[in-house]
């Protein structure tokens, strides 16, 4: 009745859509067969959204390493390969279903004898590198709730999420390309106290224990079985760099986390073989976030692909793409649009090669644009059509809005359509559902398996963020419309809205008329207040051909925005730089940007959340700061 890999054809996809929405408990108690149970949940679902109770698949019992390795060599797979690792020298490290379990099993052991047990918290400070995959597994295996913090936090900030969540263990690798990664899981090891500090890899530190020396302490890995859990227990916890200063984890929940990521990425992920009849995807996407955790390592191992991965990490060279098709010609690849963006500085239009592509991009982290997705239909896959966009926020766990790779369900640069089983509503500031085209809030009038369950120690947080702005909704903050084919489409956040002359408006519309421009890749407007009131700061990154007059190009653009908004939208100042600030998951960090025009930037700022810190050090000489 749900078949999760919808038909090409827009009628078939609705049907499909309703019919999930009509019998909601049954459509995803099917997806719930995707993975094995030690002990049958009684019932689907359970949601209070007054209360921001949310809980899936009650008194079910599972283990998710078992889901993802074991199940594989019991069907008789174990030779084939699971993990793909390509390092700075084009070195190949390759791991079985077979081999990569019997490394989970022995560091299991060893984290076991170090006194973790189910229930306890690991810290993984690490870029992604195999030893990732090894202690996620490892932890999962035992009940261990794991960690990932991304590999750009500062010291301090690391420090503040061990102490927030009580972490058991702290794992750090001393191997890492990044040598500024390297000088932080230093300085890290020395501000830690009263837990060990595992270096996952060959180096070894003052204060570390290594690698080999933690897991030969195992015990016999024979009498190390997988911990049943049941399937609200926490599996991991993402952790924000929150502005606040006060650290925000967000945790889901074993059960709907591995379900829904195994069912989401079935459907998405089409079922590409190689020559062998292997299926495989290229991870371009930071583990340390819902994307990567269920698109880069749960959903792709539940279903049995090879996972690629690199030292080059989020921002793969031309080299390492064409490393990886040479490996396995028909990955999947999943990426980022800030990669695509390098991909075009570093490449230019040339494809990849003309008879090793991608079959599909999926794309996720931030905006999607027409003119990104039609350069990655030409480069790096052989039709826009293949090149998909994904809406994975931070606390949804998986996509739950996305387009697919079939041209009537395929628009360019719409955030997509909504997930089999979830009901997307938008919410005008009236608290009324807002007609087609009309701009408004995205909310959703029920829960879905994988959704963030809390924040950590913080549930009246949890409730504020994302229950009480409207009641009966989970809330998001994004700005959105539905067009008149049911797409979704992006129009900001919502805390973005200034108001100039007397007008509110979005920055993303002016944006949007500044990026129609053909010379204009990229743009970020922000608001100034002084005296007189708001001013309008316009942020533009150039193409890279752009060779036109500086002055001449303001005036067009200023005269864009004036007929397309009106006057009173036009900015008092624009501001031209090579690249813009961005997050690990690729988003504008407009607070900096605000806080550049305004001139209250210095360089002593901690950049620990952002991925190019010198985009920032490139604006405050610009103006002078």
């Amino acid at each position: 009745m749900f078949n999760l890999i919808p038909s090409s054809d827009m009628q078939s996809f609705r049907r499909l859509h309703n019919q999930s929405l009509e019998h909601r408990e049954d459509f995803w108690q099917k997806q719930s067969k995707l993975i094995t149970w030690d002990k049958p949940f009684t019932r689907v679902m359970d949601e209070n959204f007054s209360t921001g109770s949310v809980a899936w698949f009650i008194e079910g019992k599972l283990n998710a390493c078992s889901n993802a390795l074991d199940i594989h060599i019991q069907n008789g797979g174990g030779k084939d390969i699971a993990l793909t690792f390509i390092d700075c020298e084009n070195t190949i490290r390759t791991y079985t279903y077979r081999e990569l379990t019997d490394e989970v099993i022995t560091l299991a052991a060893a984290l076991q004898s170090n006194g973790l047990k189910s229930g306890d918290r690991a810290a993984l400070y690490l870029p992604d590198i195999p030893e990732t995959f090894f202690f996620i597994l490892a932890c999962a295996r035992l009940g261990i709730t794991y960690v990932p913090i991304p590999s750009r936090f500062t010291p301090e900030v690391v420090k503040d999420i061990i102490g927030d969540c009580a972490a058991s263990l702290l794992v750090i690798t001393l191997d890492a390309a990044s040598e500024s990664y390297i000088s932080r899981a230093k300085s890290l090891a020395g501000m830690v106290n009263g837990i060990p500090v595992v270096s996952a890899g060959k180096t070894e530190f003052e204060g570390t224990i290594s690698y080999e020396a933690f897991r030969s302490a195992g015990a016999d890995t024979t009498a190390i079985p997988a911990v049943s859990v049941d399937s609200e227990h926490p599996l991991l916890i993402l952790y924000a760099n929150s502005a606040t200063g006060i650290p925000r984890g967000s945790v889901f929940a074993t059960g709907g986390f591995i379900v829904q990521a195994a069912a989401s990425f079935a459907s998405i992920f089409p079922d590409v073989t190689d020559k062998h009849g292997k299926r495989s995807m290229a991870c371009c996407v930071n583990l340390a976030s819902s994307a990567g955790q269920s698109y880069g390592l749960w959903g792709p191992f539940i279903n049995g692909y090879r996972i690629f991965i690199s030292a080059d990490g989020e921002n793969p060279s031309v080299d390492r793409l064409h490393r990886m098709l040479e490996e396995n010609p028909c990955p999947a690849l999943l990426t980022t649009p800030r990669t695509i963006v390098s991909l075009k500085h570093e490449h230019g239009d040339k494809p990849l090669s003309t008879e090793r592509l991608f079959p599909l991009v999926a794309v996720c982290g931030d905006v999607l644009t027409p003119r990104l997705v039609k350069y990655a239909g030409n480069v790096l896959t052989d039709s826009a059509v293949n090149v998909i966009n994904m809406w994975v926020q931070s606390e949804s766990g998986a996509a739950i809005i996305n387009t697919y790779p079939h041209g009537e369900l395929n628009r360019a640069g719409a955030l997509g359509l909504p997930f089999f089983g979830i009901r997307p509503q938008i919410v005008n500031h009236l608290g009324e559902i807002s007609r087609t085209n009309e701009s408004g809030q995205l909310m959703f009038s029920g829960s879905w398996p994988a959704m963030i369950r809390t924040i950590w120690g913080q549930h009246e947080r949890f409730l504020e963020l994302y229950f009480r702005r409207l009641r009966g909704y989970y809330n998001t903050n994004d700005g959105v419309r539905i067009d008149g084919d049911g797409f979704y489409w992006f129009m900001g956040r919502l805390d973005d809205v200034i108001k100039v002359r007397g007008q509110s408006l979005a920055t993303s519309e002016i944006e949007a008329v500044l990026i129609s421009h053909p010379l204009v890749a990229e743009s970020a407007v922000v608001s100034v207040g002084d005296d007189e009131g708001e001013n309008i700061i316009a942020f533009l990154v150039l193409e890279r051909s752009a060779e036109a007059d500086r002055d001449a190009l303001i005036s067009e653009l200023s005269g864009y925005i004036e007929r397309r908004i009106g006057e009173f939208a036009m900015p008092t100042r624009y501001i031209v730089t090579e690249e813009l600030p961005r997050t690990r998951t690729g988003k504008i960090v407009r607070r900096i940007l605000r806080r550049i025009a305004s001139g209250n930037m210095s360089i002593d700022e901690d950049l620990s959340h952002v991925v190019n810190p010198h985009s920032v050090d490139r604006l405050i000489s610009k103006q002078g700061l």
